[in-house]
C-alpha cells in the first residue's frame, strides 16, 4: 500500500514540476535588444574622445586619410568615403558592418580586405598599438549605428 501511495505521490510531484517549470519558462520575458544608436549622440561623442581630438585625425594636415573635424556634418561626410588605404572600400557601408572598413579597424580585423590595401596591408587597428581597442561596448555602439543604416541623426 505504502508503495502505491509512494508512486502516486511522485507521479503528481514530477507532474507539478512539469508545469511549474513550462509555465515559468513561458512567462520569461524574451532579451531586448538594444536599440539602434544614433549618429550625433551616440557615435560622434566616441569619435571625438577616441579619433578627432588626437593627432591622428583630427589635424586637416597630418589625418592618414580621414579628418574629424569639430563639425558633425563634416564628420559624417567623411565616413561616406572611400578609403584612401583600402581601394574602393568604403569607411561606412550603410546596414553592413562587416564590409565598412571603420568598423573592421576598431574590430582589429582589417585584414579582411588585406589584398584591397596599399603594398598589401591595411595598417594598424585603430586606435593604433599599444593602446588598446575600444571597449567591445562602444564597438558595438558603432556596429548598431551601421548595421541600422548609418544615418545621419
Amino acid at each position: 500500500m505504502f508503495s502505491a501511495l509512494s508512486k502516486k505521490l511522485a507521479g503528481l510531484v514530477a507532474a507539478g514540476l512539469i508545469v511549474a517549470s513550462s509555465s515559468s519558462c513561458s512567462s520569461d520575458p524574451e532579451p531586448e535588444e538594444a536599440p539602434p544608436a544614433k549618429f550625433k549622440a551616440d557615435v560622434l561623442p566616441i569619435l571625438r574622445t577616441s579619433c578627432a581630438l588626437t593627432a591622428c585625425h583630427g589635424s586637416a594636415s597630418s589625418n592618414l586619410g580621414i579628418h574629424l573635424p569639430e563639425d558633425a556634418a563634416l564628420v559624417y561626410k567623411e565616413l561616406q568615403k572611400v578609403s584612401p588605404t583600402a581601394n574602393g572600400v568604403k569607411f561606412v557601408v550603410p546596414g553592413d558592418p562587416e564590409n565598412s572598413y571603420f568598423m573592421l579597424k576598431i574590430d582589429g580585423t582589417q585584414g579582411k580586405v588585406g589584398a584591397k590595401c596599399a603594398n598589401g596591408t591595411c595598417g594598424d587597428q585603430m586606435p593604433p598599438r599599444p593602446d588598446p581597442l575600444l571597449s567591445a561596448r562602444r564597438r558595438d555602439v558603432v556596429r548598431r549605428w551601421i548595421a541600422a543604416g548609418a544615418k545621419d541623426d
